[in-house]
């Protein structure tokens, strides 16, 4: 199954826009974390402030204590 289909339910939701379009990114790995910035090539610490860890999506949102 394509992407575009599996992912094609965040758009059927009663939520505002803006919510929407968060978790669509949310689901496509394109927050701006520090993990995706550094690996989009800035110059930018890709770990968490707070353990040291790589920040990711599941680590903002699960891991990080």
């Amino acid at each position: 199954m394509s992407q575009h289909l599996v992912f094609s339910w965040i758009w059927k939701l009663h939520f505002p826009n803006k919510i929407k379009y968060f978790l669509w990114l949310c689901n496509h790995g394109r927050l701006k974390t520090g993990n995706y910035l550094y690996n989009i090539g800035m110059d930018i610490d890709p770990l968490c402030k707070i353990c040291r860890q790589p920040e990711t999506n599941s680590h903002i949102f699960l891991d990080c204590p």
